[in-house]
């Protein structure tokens, strides 16, 4: 790629000295986050990439300015673009894990968010959206910040990490139960069942605050990646499916027990059950649109628990205790809907289940 004829600055103070001015060759470099990072494409950067991999759809003809940096360790990046929305400018970030347009791992319009290997190097690009013939460059603020995933300190298991809330530390399952990458969630569970699942594992249900704060984080979010709605960060995009209450109803709860490990061995059991629970676990299995878990790889917080948002939604015990036969939240919707951090939908029995409800279990430190 070829640089503009404005010379790179020379940082003095890198052994071997580090050139800088913003282009794929010369990348601004990032030594420490957080980094609020200014800058205008109507007078920096350089017009190579047209279009980028991670969605070529987009026309990004005009100036771009290229951003670098080194992680240490595993982690999540989180980049929030203020480009002076309601005016002519119009600009996006692109994360890419070389420097080139065709390594891109992500783009936003506004934010975007993405879990990192460590000891890489990974870009930053900001590129002028074009519109035919019409570009929209201008004046940007780029915020980027990186939380390194933290490492067990042997205090939880090795499939939970430390999630931080404001009633102590405690650990949180990776992943929604039967807490395996890669495994599709469990659906069909109670309130009871859930908790005699995670207590068998020498766990327990999260309570609703612990999991609201591992959604929201320190800031508050609205969703586990931010404030804004993207639907395609996490598994909440899908269409529903016209469901059939009395089939669901005919579930056999005698199958789910503690020794289920994964979905395909649950809803094999319910169908082997009986007569209605086979026309049941046909019917779910219908209904069923949760894909593996950690499929979205933007669908994780800080700490490096995923799916908190979409997928399936989660029973967790509410703080509080709640009343008789009523001590759950559920949390965090299903993947035909999005729903906030702050949600609690604690209206449905202990006793309930259904098609998309799911569970995550957590471990008091």
């Amino acid at each position: 790629m070829n640089s503009p004829d404005t010379p790179p600055v020379v940082i003095q103070n890198e052994d071997p000295p580090r050139l800088e001015n913003g282009t794929w060759e010369h990348p601004y470099w990032i030594t420490a986050f957080p980094a609020q990072l200014a800058g205008d494409t109507r007078t920096g950067g350089v017009s190579i990439a047209d279009t980028y991999s991670c969605d070529p759809s987009k026309g990004e003809k005009g100036p771009e300015i290229i951003y670098a940096f080194d992680t240490s360790a595993p982690g999540m990046l989180r980049a929030t673009l203020d480009d002076l929305a309601g005016d002519s400018f119009d600009l996006d970030v692109h994360l890419l894990d070389a420097a080139d347009a065709g390594a891109c791992l992500a783009r936003g319009n506004i934010t975007l968010s993405s879990t990192l290997q460590g000891s890489k190097t990974y870009y930053l690009a900001v590129d002028t959206f074009s519109s035919g013939a019409t570009t929209y460059p201008g004046p940007f603020t780029l915020s980027v910040t990186f939380t390194a995933q933290q490492v067990s300190d042997g205090t939880c298991p090795s499939d939970m990490v430390t999630v931080p809330s404001p009633s102590g530390d405690v650990c949180m399952d990776r992943y929604e139960a039967p807490n395996v990458a890669g495994e599709q969630p469990l659906v069909m569970f109670d309130f009871n069942e859930s908790e005699a699942w995670c207590g068998a594992r020498g766990k327990r249900l999260c309570y609703n605050d612990e999991w609201e704060f591992a959604c929201a984080g320190v800031e508050g979010r609205t969703f586990s990646w931010g404030n804004d709605v993207k639907k395609s960060t996490c598994n909440t995009k899908k269409l529903w499916r016209t469901t059939n209450e009395t089939l669901i109803g005919q579930w056999p709860g005698a199958v789910n027990t503690p020794a289920v490990n994964n979905r395909a061995a649950l809803f094999t059991a319910a169908a082997m059950y009986s007569s209605n629970g086979s026309a049941s676990a046909a019917h779910v299995e219908s209904l069923y649109q949760a894909e593996g878990s950690g499929a979205y790889a933007q669908c994780v917080n800080e700490y490096g628990v995923y799916d908190l948002t979409g997928s399936v939604e989660e029973w967790s015990r509410v703080r509080t205790g709640g009343v008789a036969n009523f001590h759950g939240s559920l949390k965090g919707r299903y993947w035909s809907e999005t729903r906030t951090c702050q949600s609690n939908i604690t209206t449905h029995a202990d006793a309930f289940r259904f098609y998309e409800i799911g569970f995550r279990c957590c471990k008091s430190k």
